[in-house]
């Protein structure tokens, strides 16, 4: 939709060109009359093109002497819904890690056998063993599929924000302090706040 400076109201070979063009890509140029008008002279440059013609709801063209030589034209076009494919993804799952039994296995496990070893790689895939054994026991990973759209409006900010919320609602599920719960209670309500402000600003 726009002015595309050239006049479909005359026939010449720009605008048998032009109409060739959007026909070879399967678009479709709204019926409209002229648009664009000078005292001796009116033609028709401001096009709406479209794909399926059928989903214009609406379509209008109003004068706007004084403002314009150009015509304004609108209109109204039904979209889709968008569907997003499901996908399946690994995460280890924190929500319900309890931190004090986590390290308790910490300070009972054998560090000394990594301490003990002289080669460095071999340091390295210890330790490592040794850290994915203690996590798999205490956050073990999940499989779960993803069906949502993203959200791109939830910028680093606010997901750090979200984290510390999460923390704080398993502190309060560990310890029932209250406290704690009216930490989780103020960050959630500014969690809530940044996400609903940030969606508005991206969706305009």
């Amino acid at each position: 939709m726009g002015d595309f400076n050239c006049d479909l109201n005359i026939n010449n070979l720009n605008s048998t060109r032009f109409k060739n063009l959007i026909n070879s890509v399967n678009m479709k140029i709204l019926p409209s009359k002229t648009t664009f008008h000078l005292p001796n002279y009116d033609s028709l440059l401001d096009l709406t093109i479209v794909k399926l013609p059928k989903k214009v709801q609406y379509y209008e063209q109003v004068s706007a002497p004084g403002f314009s030589h150009h015509d304004l034209i609108f209109m109204a076009y039904q979209f889709g819904n968008i569907k997003y494919s499901i996908r399946e993804i690994r995460f280890r799952d924190f929500r319900n890690l309890n931190e004090d039994n986590l390290m308790s296995d910490v300070n009972a496990s054998q560090w000394s056998h990594v301490t003990e070893l002289t080669d460095t790689n071999a340091k390295v895939d210890l330790f490592t063993t040794m850290i994915t054994r203690l996590f798999n026991k205490h956050a073990p990973l999940k499989n779960a599929k993803v069906k949502y759209p993203p959200t791109p409006w939830l910028t680093p900010e606010i997901l750090k924000l979200m984290k510390r919320k999460d923390r704080f609602h398993n502190k309060y599920r560990r310890t029932k302090l209250e406290q704690h719960l009216n930490k989780y209670k103020l960050l959630r309500n500014r969690c809530n706040r940044s996400i609903r402000d940030a969606k508005e600003l991206y969706t305009g």
